[in-house]
């Protein structure tokens, strides 16, 4: 398997031995690997410095800054960065109520970090973002449009690549600081009781209302816990559509 691993990243470490200010490092990968490497080879350079780790697609702006203002210095990654630089919409191009609440949270993300640039500059810490290659060859438009203070302020880019000919790129299972450790067995379990209710709520009539209100929350809670996060929304805002006015507001929160 070829990559460019060798040439992007060692320009990196000799930045970083050389200075210990801030620094805001984009990595974009087409394979999760990659990323895994270099954080293992990052502990090696640096065994000295302190790591934390949120991940972007489940955390709040003040979630995201509580854990890096609690470093001080060090390393810090941002997992999964590429959810973050989009908006999303459902198959009509409609910003539903749901939809609406977490491109809410992407954009206080971006803007967040936008505007604290200067106090986030006050730690020596190597503010990593990570961004999958699902976000489009458009990633660096985006961030330029989205955060253009922190852009241009002691940025550097990383771009790891393989052959494509590989076919399957892990996926970045993190949680905010602790890295998930997944139970084989849980998860054979939690995809079968998926497919049950999935199967379920397919053969319910639509004006089964009782019964399919009593599917949605269940289905919800099991996407979550799997990770499937898109998902989740995508049967969230269904369940928004069906429940009364004084429901819908506890599915908002």
């Amino acid at each position: 398997m070829s990559d460019n691993y060798t040439e992007e990243v060692q320009p990196l470490f000799k930045l970083l031995r050389n200075d210990q200010a801030f620094r805001f490092v984009i990595v974009y990968y087409n394979n999760y690997a990659l990323v895994n490497r270099l954080k293992e080879d990052l502990k090696q350079q640096f065994p000295s410095k302190k790591i934390a780790r949120v991940d972007a697609e489940k955390s709040t702006i003040e979630e995201l800054l509580k854990t890096y203002y609690d470093l001080k210095e060090g390393i810090f990654f941002i997992e999964n960065f590429e959810d973050v630089l989009k908006e999303v919409t459902d198959s009509q191009g409609v910003e539903t109520p749901v939809f609406k609440i977490d491109n809410a949270r992407r954009r206080s993300i971006t803007t967040g970090l936008n505007l604290r640039r200067d106090s986030l500059a006050k730690f020596p810490i190597s503010l990593i973002v990570l961004i999958s290659a699902r976000a489009g060859a458009l990633y660096a438009k985006s961030i330029m449009e989205k955060m253009p203070d922190l852009w241009s302020f002691r940025s550097w880019m990383v771009e790891l690549e393989v052959d494509n000919s590989v076919t399957r790129e892990p996926s970045a299972g993190y949680s905010n600081t602790v890295e998930n450790e997944v139970n084989p067995v849980n998860l054979t379990e939690k995809q079968v009781e998926l497919e049950r209710l999935l199967k379920q709520l397919s053969e319910v009539e639509s004006e089964e209302v009782g019964l399919n209100l009593s599917i949605y929350p269940q289905l919800v809670e099991l996407l979550k816990s799997l990770g499937e996060y898109r998902k989740a929304l995508t049967y969230l805002d269904e369940w928004y559509e069906l429940a009364s006015k004084e429901d819908q507001a506890e599915i908002l929160f």
